[in-house]
């Protein structure tokens, strides 16, 4: 099963320039943006914020996958983190992609389903909901089954959620539908995607895979998040001292 899985690297960057293709789409993350980012520019997030992730996570071991520079840009992001996770001892692994920044708009409409469908993938299945943490709560999320139709055996099963500074969203739409005038600044976002492929790789288990390991790393994930925004406060309170 590793092997299929190291195709998931070429799979995540096709689709992230694919989703370049889907600039004209751009206009309606930026009215979502424009009521989520207050006019001063935010400084960016170091490129290596999310570096700090667990290289284990409960019993997932991960290794890096590069990404070429070229796929940051096209992204919009100002961080990236990009690895394969292989449970200890089994034969599940998934592909993690996370994509960080300030600029919201440039974040947000890189998204599984526009960057995937663009890449030439059809969605056959989709499913929200909200994925038990038990005592520290539920995780709002999407999981996608995409095609390339009957000629290609290939099949991917990807887990999406969208993070507002320290809040969760299932998809695009959920953010549009809290996004109003008036709603709260956003400091930055991020797009968390787990993805599941190969040939012979059933629904079933493909999205057992993603949602266990989204179970298992939530937390760590949103520990990270939650680090990342109380740094930045820092600084900007520092800041904000240093100039009065």
């Amino acid at each position: 099963m590793r092997s299929d899985q190291s195709s998931d690297k070429s799979i995540v960057v096709a689709a992230i320039v694919a989703g370049g293709l889907m600039l004209i789409m751009g206009l309606t993350y930026r009215v979502l943006a424009g009521h989520m980012w207050s006019p001063a520019r935010k400084p960016p997030l170091a490129p290596e914020a999310l570096d700090r992730l667990p290289l284990q996570i409960a019993d997932w071991i991960g290794q890096d996958i590069p990404v070429d520079p070229r796929v940051m840009r096209a992204a919009g992001t100002d961080a990236q983190v990009s690895r394969q996770y292989v449970r200890r001892g089994g034969a599940e692994a998934v592909s993690l992609y996370i994509g960080a920044g300030t600029r919201v708009a440039d974040v947000l409409v890189h998204n599984p389903p526009a960057c995937y469908v663009a890449a030439g993938w059809s969605v056959v299945d989709r499913r929200s909901g909200e994925l038990s943490l038990g005592e520290e709560g539920r995780l709002p999320c999407t999981v996608l089954e995409f095609s390339r139709g009957r000629a290609d055996k290939g099949k991917l099963i990807i887990l999406h959620y969208i993070v507002l500074d320290d809040q969760v969203f299932r998809d695009m739409h959920a953010v549009r539908q809290a996004v109003r005038p008036g709603f709260r600044t956003v400091d930055f976002t991020a797009t968390v995607q787990i993805l599941a492929s190969g040939a012979g790789l059933s629904t079933d288990f493909g999205t057992q895979w993603v949602t266990d390991f989204a179970t298992d790393s939530a937390a760590t994930i949103g520990q990270l998040f939650a680090e990342l925004e109380h740094e930045r406060q820092d600084a900007q309170s520092d800041q904000s001292i240093a100039t009065e």
